[in-house]
């Protein structure tokens, strides 16, 4: 099954299962959504891989006059969304792959991303964060809550191992396991090392890694 089918299937149980699949699930999204601190009571955001809309909704909670551009491949995914985001109205929804987003150039103030990019490989990561810096305005930020790969094997097998005992203890069926499984196995998951490093390279400042959970990482870079 492809990204899309797979994502369009488990649509409407989605937003349930994601608290159960990440334990740290409060902090992973806290941490972001603390951290994405704008100059502007209405500032312009682009969220990439929106999947059902959470971390669009997070950031509306903090910023209720921002306009949101939600991008993601799935229509089943962004029908959930836009029955979540209804009583905003400075929101919009595009169905898109990753890979064909054009930002347009000094747009942004804020562009975000949860769980969605690990799915591009290494080369395709690059050239999705080179537009990011492109689309964000000066002082825009690019926050990105994120799965990475271990920095070894050894850790890989810690990480793998604790997630599965916190999931299967987690109240998730094993057909909801499974179906999560089987997700994972689209990851292309990069180490966090590469990736702040790249961030770099690519012109962003201030790159960090504000939160880091096993493989659950919030990672926030700036254009200045």
């Amino acid at each position: 099954m492809s990204i899309q089918e797979q994502f369009n299937a488990v649509a409407r149980d989605y937003d349930k299962q994601r608290r159960l699949f990440i334990p740290c699930f409060d902090n992973f999204y806290g941490v972001a959504v603390e951290n994405l601190t704008m100059k502007t009571d209405s500032p312009l955001l682009l969220d990439i891989g929106a999947g059902t809309g959470l971390f669009s909704e997070m950031v509306l909670k903090k910023y209720p006059q921002a306009h949101i551009e939600l991008i993601d491949i799935s229509s089943d995914m962004l029908q959930i969304a836009k029955e979540r985001l209804a009583s905003y109205p400075n929101v919009t929804f595009t169905k898109a792959d990753i890979n064909d987003i054009q930002p347009d150039n000094n747009k942004y103030d804020a562009i975000i991303s949860s769980l969605a990019i690990h799915h591009l490989t290494d080369k395709d990561k690059k050239k999705v964060y080179q537009k990011i810096f492109c689309g964000l305005k000066p002082a825009g930020i690019f926050m990105h809550a994120e799965q990475v790969l271990a920095s070894s094997k050894h850790l890989q097998e810690v990480y793998q191992t604790t997630w599965l005992n916190k999931i299967t203890k987690s109240g998730l069926s094993a057909k909801e396991i499974e179906m999560g499984l089987e997700r994972v196995k689209l990851d292309k998951r990069t180490p966090l090392e590469n990736q702040l490093s790249w961030l770099k390279e690519i012109g962003f400042a201030n790159v960090d890694c504000l939160f880091k959970y096993y493989d659950f990482v919030v990672m926030k870079a700036e254009r200045l």
